[in-house]
């Protein structure tokens, strides 16, 4: 006889968004000067709530704010025929054990037919969370670059900066997202940072179009973190080799002869464009 083989062929539909977080009026459980240090963990639960929840991803800790914007973008994994809820818990690390900040809960449905949410925190929590979805899979443009800081300001009283940045980009609505932070150079006004690598938001449609900033901050092991100053915003077409004045706003309004609080500067910059899988199976290269 004629053996058959039968394949079958999967009609799941499978898609992957990335959800961008922020929240605002967090509660503070840190004593003193200090402010919470909050970061949000995400679970899926797939059936409408029967089964337990699942971890898919964390933020990174944002030390000192009650106001945080976290640059890991959370990714979630979903079938179209599936109902999934997502919860979203708020927690303040602390060295001995977390506490809890509070808790959202969102079909990914609704998130997506909404282009976003923002929820007010549950479960004696305090303030609200804001989560926007990004349909991931798709072309994307990485950012590379490397920078260094000249001059900067002393923030320490005993010794020099302990100085960081991160680097924003600017929502088509015109409000400010961070998209990477650098690691901390301890002790030095003319920090060095390593080279950075980093994957530009899908939403943005025209990549020339792009405007960027970069803010530096002093860190601070007690206290919440010190602005040094802040790069005028800039086109990516701008930031190739530019050497920016970092200006902090203050110190600018109170000293009549200020120029700057340091220079940041673009030692090294490439773009690199990633195709979709699209681009290839259509030979479109």
């Amino acid at each position: 006889g004629i053996e058959c083989v039968v394949i079958c062929m999967s009609t799941t539909m499978v898609g992957r968004v990335e959800l961008e977080i922020r929240c605002e009026g967090l509660k503070n459980r840190d004593i003193g000067f200090d402010r919470s240090d909050p970061s949000v963990a995400v679970f899926r639960n797939a059936g409408g709530g029967g089964g337990g929840w699942e971890l898919v991803g964390k933020t990174e800790v944002v030390n000192n704010s009650l106001n945080p914007k976290f640059s890991t973008r959370v990714q979630v994994d979903y079938a179209f025929e599936d109902y999934v809820n997502l919860k979203f818990c708020v927690m303040d690390q602390d060295r001995r054990k977390d506490d809890f900040l509070g808790e959202a809960v969102v079909s990914l449905g609704h998130l997506m037919v909404n282009g976003g949410v923002r929820l007010p925190l549950q479960r004696g929590g305090q303030g609200m969370i804001a989560v926007t979805p990004y349909q991931s899979g798709g072309k994307f443009w990485e950012l590379v670059f490397s920078t260094s800081g000249r001059n900067l300001d002393k923030k320490d009283v005993f010794g020099k900066s302990d100085p960081y940045f991160i680097l924003y980009y600017q929502h088509s609505d015109g409000n400010w997202f961070p998209i990477h932070r650098s690691e901390t150079r301890m002790k030095t006004l003319s920090p060095t940072w390593a080279i950075s690598k980093v994957k530009l938001p899908q939403d943005v449609t025209r990549i020339e179009s792009c405007q960027l900033k970069f803010e530096v901050f002093d860190w601070d092991n007690q206290t919440p973190d010190d602005l040094i100053g802040e790069t005028c915003p800039f086109s990516l077409q701008e930031m190739k080799g530019r050497c920016f004045d970092l200006i902090e706003p203050t110190k600018k309004k109170k000293k009549r002869n200020y120029v700057n609080s340091g220079t940041l500067t673009i030692d090294f910059f490439n773009l690199v464009e990633f195709p979709s899988f699209l681009d290839y199976v259509t030979g479109s290269l």
